[in-house]
């Protein structure tokens, strides 16, 4: 089978990988967004719920640049339509690279969302960096295991084991 032979178009499934992110994280992170805007507006801290709110956009605009998405309209992103499964093989140099940039932007976002919080809640500087800095590796195991899942990462890491 050739290398490219396995290139889909834009309006079929995307791949496994692609929709496990969308679905796993941040479809979950949207709704997280969501409710701790609501806590902070039940809180009466309304600048910080609005500042929460318009970070939210920033998921719905990293949900949009996955390759899957971005031809689609603004009434088909607004039905919000998840796919099931996903198409199995080889990740294409495009959708890796949407992919990784989709990763860094949830990530950014995640941080600045917690920079936010952690000021509004009077923590000092260097705290807030330490708690920043905290996260990296855990939002990286995180993705791998709810991404990839932990069987597809142990078989990634003994087809490489074996190749040495």
């Amino acid at each position: 089978m050739e290398r490219g032979s396995n290139k889909r178009e834009m309006s079929s499934q995307p791949h496994i990988v692609i929709a496990n992110f969308e679905r796993r994280i941040l479809r979950p992170l949207n709704f997280a967004y969501y409710a701790v805007a609501l806590y902070y507006f039940w809180h009466h801290a309304w600048v910080l719920g609005i500042a929460i709110l318009i970070l939210s956009f920033g998921v719905g605009g990293i949900g949009q640049g996955l390759p899957h998405r971005k031809h689609e309209t603004v009434s088909e992103l607004a039905g919000g339509a998840i796919f099931a499964g996903g198409s199995e093989g080889e990740l294409s140099l495009e959708d890796g690279r949407a992919l990784s940039a989709a990763c860094l932007g949830t990530f950014m976002l995640v941080d600045l969302t917690a920079l936010v919080i952690l000021w509004h809640e009077g923590w000092r500087w260097y705290w807030i960096l330490l708690a920043l800095v905290a996260t990296w590796p855990l939002f990286l195991v995180g993705f791998l295991f709810l991404v990839m899942g932990p069987l597809n990462i142990l078989r990634v890491y003994w087809r490489g084991r074996r190749a040495e």
